[in-house]
């Protein structure tokens, strides 16, 4: 599981000119925060090793098979974090749109289908659960959204487009 860290993320292909101050202001403070966070991303993702019984060296690895012993582990990071994670899913959250006037609710019946649709297909259990994993490991809960071009069209001739979560 790819877990998101602030590291790496902007790869500039852009160049800045002086015409551009708020893309010079994004990377700006991407820059800062990157090295005010610096410490708890290599936090984060020391323990995501652990979580995945990562915590030997391929050095100590060696020396243990080396004695004949066994690369033992009780990972009680792994068996809270599941434990947490399995209690915050008996927590039943849906999303449901609500129309504000009565004019407005067919609309609102078709956002629903919308949504429902989009969380289906995009297997929204299993996403919510990395991010909560993310969130207990890291500190960071991210699921980025993206309108993705099918190819498609409608009858109309418009562009059928996906939401993709990832």
């Amino acid at each position: 599981m790819a877990t998101p860290t602030a590291i790496g993320q902007m790869q500039g292909t852009r160049t800045t000119t002086s015409l551009d101050p708020l893309l010079l202001e994004c990377r700006d403070t991407y820059k800062i925060s990157e090295e005010a966070y610096k410490n708890s991303i290599l936090e984060g993702n020391e323990v995501i090793d652990l979580y995945h019984n990562r915590q030997y060296t391929e050095a100590q690895l060696q020396k243990l098979a080396e004695n004949g012993q066994p690369a033992e582990t009780f990972n009680v990071i792994k068996m809270m974090a599941n434990a947490m994670i399995g209690y915050m899913d008996t927590v039943v959250t849906s999303i449901n749109v609500e129309p504000r006037y009565m004019s407005s609710a067919t609309t609102a019946l078709l956002l629903n289908d919308v949504v429902e649709v989009t969380l289906e297909r995009n297997d929204f259990e299993t996403m919510n659960k990395r991010v909560k994993l993310d969130g207990l490991l890291t500190g960071l809960m991210v699921m980025y959204e993206e309108v993705v071009h099918t190819g498609k069209k409608d009858k109309y001739g418009r562009n059928i487009n996906e939401i993709k979560l990832s």
